[in-house]
Order: C-alpha cells, then sequence, then structure tokens
C-alpha cells in the first residue's frame, strides 16, 4: 500500500461537488463503509479495512499537521497544539448531526461497496489534500478535500473505528495536545 505514486482514476471530485459523507461500522463484514455522494447525485461506496484504516490515519494526522500554521511551528508540542486547535475549530463547525441522506442515485462503481486495497493522501498546492481510493483492480476516486473536510473526515473515521473497536490510537487528535509525550512519530 502506498501513499506516496500519484494513481489517477476516472472520477475525481473537488471540495464543491461533495455532498455527503458517511463512515459507519458494519458489523456483519467486520469494515467500516465508506460512502461519498456528489451534487451530481452519483455515490459511491467504498469498504474500509481495520488494517487499512490503521496505516491511513497517521497519514492523515500528518496531512493535517502539514497546515501553513502549523508548519511554522518550532517545536511538536506547538505543532500538535496547532494541529489540535484547527481539529477543533473545523469539527465544531461541521455537521455531524444531520443523517446521511437517502436519495435516488446513480452508482457509477456499482451499487456495491468495492474494498479499497490502494489508497493515497496527496498534497495540493492549494492547500488541499486528494483522498484516492481504488480495490485491487478497476476503478477508484480521487476526492479533493479542504482543510476543515479533511478534519471532519478524519472525525468521522475515527468514531467509527472507536465503534468497530479498533484501536487507532489511544488518544484523538484533539487529546493529543495535553499529552507531554513528544515522541509521536508520523510517517
Amino acid at each position: 500500500m502506498s501513499f506516496r505514486n500519484p494513481l489517477t482514476y476516472r472520477f475525481i471530485f473537488t471540495v464543491s461537488q461533495i455532498s455527503q459523507i458517511q463512515v459507519k461500522f458494519v458489523a456483519t463484514e467486520d469494515r467500516l463503509l465508506l460512502r461519498v455522494s456528489s451534487s451530481a447525485q452519483q455515490e459511491f461506496r467504498f469498504w474500509l479495512t481495520a488494517r487499512l484504516v490503521k496505516l491511513l490515519y497517521p497519514a492523515l494526522y500528518d496531512a493535517l499537521s502539514k497546515t501553513p500554521s502549523a508548519v511554522t511551528q518550532q517545536t511538536p508540542i506547538g505543532k500538535k497544539e496547532v494541529v489540535a486547535f484547527e481539529h477543533h475549530k473545523a469539527v465544531s463547525q461541521a455537521d455531524f448531526t444531520t443523517g446521511f441522506k437517502e436519495i435516488k442515485q446513480s452508482f457509477p462503481l456499482g451499487d456495491e461497496a468495492i474494498l479499497v486495497t490502494k489508497c493515497q493522501l496527496r498534497p495540493q498546492k492549494d492547500g488541499n489534500t486528494v483522498l484516492a481510493l481504488a480495490p485491487e483492480e478497476g476503478q477508484g476516486i480521487d476526492i479533493n478535500l479542504s482543510n476543515e473536510l479533511l478534519h471532519s473526515f478524519t472525525k468521522l473515521l475515527t468514531d467509527a473505528a472507536n465503534v468497530a473497536q479498533w484501536p487507532l490510537s489511544t488518544e484523538s487528535i484533539a487529546e493529543q495536545s495535553l499529552s507531554n509525550d513528544d515522541n509521536i512519530t508520523l510517517n
């Protein structure tokens, strides 16, 4: 699984094209179901395994720690504080109470969820991050996430992993700022 070499897909979404994102644990599959719907009434469904989520989580934190305000911090504690502040601000402004709207949508990749085996996070010059998801063979999507949406996606992923009882970390991103441990290694 690589987070570095670019993958290209047929379906590419900008921030303005994303209508809804849902991440939920499905116990019968022992996987997380990621649903992304677009303003063009297209829905994409992906299965995320515990292994993939555990590899993706540190990469998400790394992406969140590369904002201009976090990068300028001189110490790891300062960087963690800025990331925690930005995370709190972004998730407090997001709507996590409205349920995923079940509207008639088309399913360009099929109506069954696709098992993600390839995943990448790519920083963009505009400050956004592309989340690329694909199966072993076939088409996937590139989702262009703003910093705020990246924080919200990270919260959705963290909450769903907690429901699944998948240990990602002993602390959430917001709680990491309270830790005295400076030895957090992000690859």
